[in-house]
């Protein structure tokens, strides 16, 4: 059912060939799949796979919900209006008209990923709220 609801609209308007479903793969391949992408565009909830495809040097849009007005502020993605098709087309139709926006977007993306979501930056950022914690409960100041 929810595949037919994302292929009728495109058929409807005759893009359908344009659209390519690729069956579920694992972790490993993810990289693969979005590096093969002009735009991976998430319509509904994003999951952290659209910061996966930013960490990929994919231009990434999602919906204005919060998580993804947040993840806009910190560059990693571009935000839709949720549930306005013609935003989405119009900021579709801009990345694809413009190789130069698009590749800058991406690139912006994954800098923003390295510069903020590092595994060490997170462990690092995760260590000292602990360790503050843990500070303010005993009083004792904990060395990371």
């Amino acid at each position: 059912d929810y595949a037919r609801e994302i292929v009728e609209p495109l058929s409807r308007e005759a893009v359908d060939d344009r659209l390519r479903f690729v069956p579920l793969v694992g972790v490993s391949e993810l990289m693969g799949l979005f590096n093969l992408a002009d735009v991976c565009v998430y319509p509904g909830e994003s999951s952290l796979s659209c910061l996966e495809a930013a960490a990929c040097a994919r231009p990434v849009i999602v919906t204005d919900l919060p998580a993804g007005k947040s993840r806009a502020t910190a560059g990693l993605v571009q935000c839709y209006r949720t549930g306005n098709v013609s935003d989405l087309r119009q900021r579709l139709q801009q990345l694809l008209a413009d190789g130069e926006a698009r590749e800058s977007l991406g690139e912006r993306a994954r800098s923003s990923v390295l510069n903020n979501l590092s595994y060490d930056l997170v462990a690092s950022r995760s260590e000292a709220i602990m360790s503050d914690a843990v500070a303010a409960v005993h009083g004792v100041q904990v060395s990371t």
